[in-house]
């Protein structure tokens, strides 16, 4: 996505200033020459436009009122030639010009407003002006070079802060007397809703979200500050009324929360400097925290309200603070809008995927729905974004859905361990199989799709894959006892998932020839599947004719010696790995035909029980390497025992799992 930064500046201080057309200002625009512009507004009348654009006036006022201002402010930002220079720079040109990649027409337009009075300004409304793309359509709705708008303020660093292995919502919620209803139960939904896939679905239904999502149900700024400075939230949403209310001379909008000392009196009116002072706390040891994203689904929540005092909208405040990125309302938001705001922002930001995209569908499903309202263009965003946000969120992304596989994955083994086998009892036991195949399976499509998009760190990611689907595999071979009506296919699905996972390690190795454990696994899984025995179905397995550079004798020799290297070359982390991979390799030694070298059975137990016991003792016996050793080597005693004839491992497989800690069997 292409980035344009335009900023307007004038002398002086943030405050005190009204709009006039007398107030020269410079518009900065990339490293074009600046430019001399005059905002064609006085104060009192931009208030006037302001009341008919809160829904203050009549319909028909309101829509003349908002096509004029749409139209005034996008002759402004046309009056600025790098601007329009900058938004043709790249652009795909004639009827047959291909429009396949949006992404890379996108254009994100960073406005870095400190001037106030800037901030009265909906430039999200603006039609777009002549040299711009799309010229005469709403500015931010047109499609010839798709336009994300978000604000900033320049004493606000772009930040790439650490993403946390889950996300930590917390949903702030307020309704006190007087205010009106708010629909919290359809927003407490929706966030449930999108933080599934990170569930723990082995908890009770009442505790799944528990470690996922905190709910303020009738919030005060206290109950805030102290859980913030408690937890690591990752996100907020709020959910709360706006309310006016004056400050000296001034009127501003904030928050109206629950009271501290009547909870259920008359609402606390909070401002955006108090709300940012709760939600960022200095935590235990005298470090700051701030959530990565705020979104408030509050009418006038990104209001400027007054300009003779320092200070601004609750979203200008949050920002200000720190916080990368804010979503708000510059105008009333419609209780039907809101809903669309939590469930499209929530689900981008949950993701990691680009919340500028986001944003965009956000503002086209608003106008598609809502024809009477600008609901779409009161969508206000602050965000100060890291200049690598295209691999930040890669990595942010990639995290998400390893974390979200894992969870299911770890739903199923808490359906084995919670079921004896047999003819299911009861539809909650039908269930609870179709939820962990459900959950496996789009986890499962996520990984891929991840594999195929990734431009980079595709191996480690072949590799998350290639277990997944062996974890899979072996949930289904065990589902397939737990339900023996459709045993057989839940077996065919394991050994098409073996299958699967076999080839993605070859991936995994092809993409990064270093990556040994990647080798040893795919030299597991290809003895294993020419083994397997199960009644009349051999013929089924898909199998690639095995070339001399992958015959299992010479790839053992390969990850032996390379195992060996790993040993004795630096990095403790990668002598663990290696001390994991050569006790497997002794375990698997005897099943080769013709072995690389002749080894008895008593010499390879001796050796495997020597690397493991090496192993634990180097990684500790309750690290997790010494847990996931285990874990693999218990597959070969029970999983590919059941399934395929092993027995002439029985003995250097006894002997690695003697010198290992006791886990649970999977």
């Amino acid at each position: 996505m292409k980035q344009i930064t335009f900023e307007l500046l004038r002398h002086g201080p943030p405050h005190n200033q009204l709009l006039s057309p007398l107030t020269p200002y410079l518009a900065l625009c990339e490293n074009h020459p600046a430019t001399s512009l005059q905002i064609p507004f006085e104060h009192n009348q931009f208030l006037h436009r302001l009341r008919a654009l809160a829904y203050q006036d009549e319909p028909g006022p309101r829509a003349f009122q908002a096509r004029d201002t749409a139209r005034t402010l996008g002759d402004l930002l046309g009056g600025v030639p790098g601007l329009v220079a900058g938004m043709n720079r790249g652009r795909a040109g004639g009827a047959n010009a291909s429009h396949t990649a949006d992404e890379s027409r996108a254009v994100h337009l960073r406005m870095v407003l400190s001037a106030s009075e800037l901030a009265l300004l909906p430039f999200e409304l603006a039609l777009s002006p002549a040299g711009f793309p799309g010229a005469g359509q709403p500015l931010l709705l047109q499609l010839q070079n798709p336009v994300c708008l978000t604000r900033e303020v320049r004493r606000v660093a772009a930040q790439s802060p650490p993403w946390p292995g889950r996300p930590k919502v917390l949903f702030i919620a307020a309704s006190p007397a007087g205010a009106g209803p708010i629909p919290f139960e359809e927003h407490l939904a929706a966030l449930r809703n999108q933080l599934e896939p990170w569930a723990n679905y082995s908890a009770p239904a009442d505790e799944r979200h528990a470690a996922l999502l905190h709910v303020l149900p009738q919030a005060t700024c206290e109950e805030i500050e102290q859980i913030c400075s408690r937890e690591r939230f990752t996100h907020v949403h709020i959910l709360a009324h706006g309310i006016q209310y004056e400050e000296g001379f001034d009127v501003r909008f904030g928050l109206a929360l629950h009271d501290r000392m009547n909870p259920h009196g008359p609402a606390d009116a909070v401002s955006g400097e108090r709300l940012a002072t709760a939600l960022c706390p200095v935590q235990t040891g005298g470090h700051p925290w701030r959530p990565l994203a705020v979104t408030i689904a509050s009418c006038d929540s990104a209001r400027q309200g007054g300009v003779l005092a320092l200070g601004g909208s609750a979203a200008h405040a949050l920002h200000l603070a720190g916080i990368p990125f804010v979503a708000g309302s510059q105008f009333p938001l419609s209780t039907a809008a809101s809903l669309d705001f939590v469930n499209i922002l929530s689900e981008a930001l949950l993701w990691a995927t680009d919340p500028r995209i986001a944003l965009n569908t956000l503002r086209r499903r608003l106008h598609t729905l809502y024809p009477d309202t600008h609901d779409w263009a009161s969508i206000t965003a602050y965000a100060a974004l890291p200049e690598n946000l295209e691999s930040w969120l890669a990595q942010a992304h990639r995290n998400q859905t390893c974390a979200s596989m894992e969870a299911a994955l770890s739903f199923a083994d808490f359906v084995m361990a919670g079921m004896a086998p047999g003819p299911p009892s009861g539809t909650p036991r039908l269930h609870m199989l179709a939820e962990a195949t459900a959950r496996m399976e789009e986890g499962r499509r996520r990984l891929d799709a991840l594999f195929h998009s990734a431009g980079s760190g595709r191996d480690t990611i072949a590799g998350k894959l290639a277990a997944t689907e062996k974890r899979c595999a072996q949930a289904y071979f065990y589902f397939s006892a737990l339900d023996p009506a459709n045993a057989s296919g839940y077996a065919a699905q394991s050994r098409n998932l073996l299958n699967f996972s076999r080839r993605h390690y070859w991936d995994a190795f092809e993409l990064n020839r270093h990556s040994s454990w990647a080798l040893v696994q795919f030299l597991s899984l290809d003895l294993i599947l020419r083994r397997l025995t199960l009644a009349g179905d051999a013929a089924s397995l898909i199998f690639e004719e095995h070339q001399e550079h992958t015959r299992p004798s010479a790839l053992w020799t390969l990850a032996h010696t390379l195992s060996l290297a790993d040993l004795h070359g630096h990095g403790e982390q990668r002598r663990i790995w290696a001390l994991g991979n050569l006790a497997e390799l002794h375990v698997l030694l005897p099943l080769l035909s013709p072995p690389p070298f002749r080894l008895s059975a008593a010499r390879c137990a001796a050796r495997a029980r020597g690397y493991a016991a090496e192993l634990a003792a180097l990684a500790g016996a309750a690290s997790a390497d010494a847990y996931f050793l285990r874990r693999q080597l218990l597959r070969y005693q029970d999983w590919y025992g059941t399934a395929a004839s092993i027995a002439a491992i029985e003995q250097p497989l006894a002997a690695a799992l003697s010198a290992l800690p006791p886990v649970r069997q999977y």
